[in-house]
């Protein structure tokens, strides 16, 4: 066991798999492309680029997919506004294609990618589990027993990845990470 960046992994991949900082997950990717310059490693690259970086090359700390995650999360809000049916779809259709679930890729393309959706879900878990708002109730005053918090994660979670496109009849083009969230579960 390595221990790269001041945490022990079994190698670079698990490291970038399961580090949430975008700077340290390049880190270890470019450890990796050092590593083996493969095909694999460059569409890690080209999905990393696609998911952090802005129009200038620079990583802003905007992550693409957690932006489309959070919309998602919106969803059945939309949906029930006035009109709102219409865009709740348009909605869902721009965050499939955030997610590069509509996108013409290989079944290798596709297996990387769900890691990179399933990294998305991991990070949403951790970010939630670190969020004082999230794991309190009663104003804020107390913290939710570990139960109740892994509880609400669940339910959160599953009405994001699998109610929210049931509501726009875009089941099969989210399977790919209902899926994954069906799996964790």
């Amino acid at each position: 066991m390595d221990k790269m960046f001041g945490k022990s992994y079994e190698n670079w991949l698990d490291g970038y798999l399961n580090e949430g900082d975008p700077k340290q997950r390049l880190r270890f990717l470019e450890a990796g492309l050092s590593d083996a310059d493969t095909k694999e490693n460059q569409f890690r690259q080209q999905l990393f680029d696609y998911r952090y970086r802005n129009a200038n090359g620079e990583i802003t700390g905007v992550d693409k997919f957690m932006a489309a995650w959070m919309e998602l999360k919106d969803l059945k809000r939309i949906s029930k506004q006035l009109l709102g049916a219409k865009r709740a779809v348009k909605s869902a259709e721009n965050i499939a294609d955030t997610f590069m679930l509509t996108a013409p890729l290989e079944d290798w393309q596709k297996q990387i990618l769900r890691e990179e959706h399933k990294h998305l879900i991991n990070h949403y878990v951790s970010l939630c589990q670190n969020d004082r708002t999230y794991t309190s109730h009663i104003l804020g005053f107390m913290n939710m027993k570990e139960s109740q918090l892994v509880d609400k994660l669940k339910t959160d979670i599953y009405k994001t990845a699998v109610e929210a496109p049931e509501i726009v009849d875009m089941s099969e083009t989210f399977a790919p990470i209902s899926d994954i969230v069906k799996n964790m579960m």
